[in-house]
């Protein structure tokens, strides 16, 4: 199994910061849907990361 050095996690910190790098998304999700997000993760077939959108208007 891979072991993450503190270097690369530094360097990988840097380079999300700086825009270089940024997630696959694959699917948004409002939290009301988090039920459906976590089947269709279930299926294998996510290309990328799940977002759960949590809406705090009014806040």
């Amino acid at each position: 199994m891979a072991q993450a050095k503190q270097a690369d996690l530094v360097t990988l910190s840097e380079m999300a910061e700086a825009g270089s790098i940024k997630p696959e998304i694959d699917r948004y999700y409002p939290l009301e849907e988090t039920a459906d997000a976590l089947r269709y993760m279930e299926t294998n077939r996510v290309r990328g990361k799940l977002v759960i959108k949590i809406n705090n208007a009014g806040s």
